[in-house]
């Protein structure tokens, strides 16, 4: 009965409420008015359209009920709103041969547009009878059928309501968990993908590696050449170790210099070839970090393994001499225009 594609957790726990409500209200519908079937559309943009149906409805898609809603309407005298047409031939074959095999050509063809509260369209219903049930339908059934398109029309609109809220919690929790200048991890969204990490590896028996990262020579960019050109590098770092990681690894700016990345299911050969990768990455962009690396299996946990990378990330930077300037970072022409997205 739905016609949708699960986008979150939370959306699809509200898009199952959603046609939930809508069918038990489609239910009601038949009861008020007893036709061959009745189908909800939903359009809510920036949704995934619902598409929700009894009787001759039984599964329906956006594009049947979207083809269906087509052709020419004339409004009703019955209620306001409501508009009426016959099922044509090619209709019925196509759409409705082996559901009710008393849907025929000729039969009537019901819609409701439904609107929110700002009157913007938000969907439609759609019904399908015989011409002898509309004509025998007296004001109290069209006024019960009003008052459950309303109810219809509230429900959808609180689908798109929903919509809202679930997309505010997502950017609340890409707030928490994500960097605001480099748009990586931060060190807490970080911390959060080790532990999960870490769960992971307990429970498969996988090895994951810590590999930690410190920029050389930050502060002599910011004196050289402004903070504006650390920020450009910080950027640059970001987005040059992100292009080099597998999809199931994750980056994090720990602190004002330092990243993090922790790769799963892996071995020391593995590990090992990432490094060479992030170092080929970075040397191609003239981005100069002291890095270090250290496995779970060789430290016990993950978050020993963190500080035995951060004690050789340390040590290898120790033995580098700090240069009186350093050449400002140059960034493509994709990340100049992200860079002044930021701004």
């Amino acid at each position: 009965m739905l016609a949708a594609s699960k986008a979150s957790n939370n959306q699809a726990r509200a898009d199952s409420l959603t046609v939930d409500a809508l069918d038990a209200n489609l239910r009601l519908l038949n009861e008020f008015l007893p036709v061959q079937g009745w189908a909800c559309m939903s359009s809510v943009v920036g949704a995934q359209p619902l598409a929700v149906g009894t009787g001759a409805f039984t599964s329906p898609t956006v594009d049947t009920l979207t083809a269906l809603a087509g052709g020419q309407w004339v409004e009703s005298r019955a209620l306001a709103h409501l508009f009426t047409r016959s099922l044509n031939a090619a209709e019925q074959l196509q759409f409705f041969t082996g559901h009710l095999q008393d849907v025929q050509a000729g039969d009537c063809l019901l819609k409701f547009n439904l609107f929110n509260e700002r009157q913007e369209p938000t969907g439609c219903i759609l019904g399908i009878a015989e011409q002898a049930v509309i004509d025998g339908a007296t004001h109290e059934d069209w006024r019960r059928v009003r008052a459950c398109a309303r109810t219809i029309s509230f429900t959808v609109d609180l689908c798109a309501e929903l919509l809202v809220a679930n997309e505010l919690v997502n950017e609340m929790q890409r707030d928490v968990f994500i960097d605001a200048l480099t748009g990586v991890l931060n060190r807490a969204g970080w911390m959060r993908r080790l532990k999960q990490i870490e769960a992971q590896c307990m429970k498969s028996g996988a090895d994951a590696a810590i590999v930690m990262f410190d920029l050389d020579f930050l502060k002599v960019v910011n004196d050289t050449h402004g903070h504006s050109a650390g920020d450009d590098l910080l950027r640059l770092t970001a987005q040059t170790i992100s292009s080099a990681l597998r999809s199931s690894d994750s980056v994090g700016r720990l602190g004002g210099d330092e990243f993090g990345v922790v790769t799963y299911s892996t071995t020391p050969a593995i590990a090992q070839l990432l490094i060479a990768r992030l170092e080929s990455a970075l040397a191609r962009v003239n981005v100069n970090v002291s890095l270090g690396m250290a496995l779970k299996s060789e430290a016990g946990t993950l978050e020993s393994a963190l500080e035995l990378a951060d004690e050789r990330m340390y040590a290898y930077k120790r033995n580098k001499t700090v240069p009186r300037s350093v050449r400002r970072p140059i960034l493509t022409e994709t990340e100049a225009s992200l860079d002044s997205a930021a701004r």
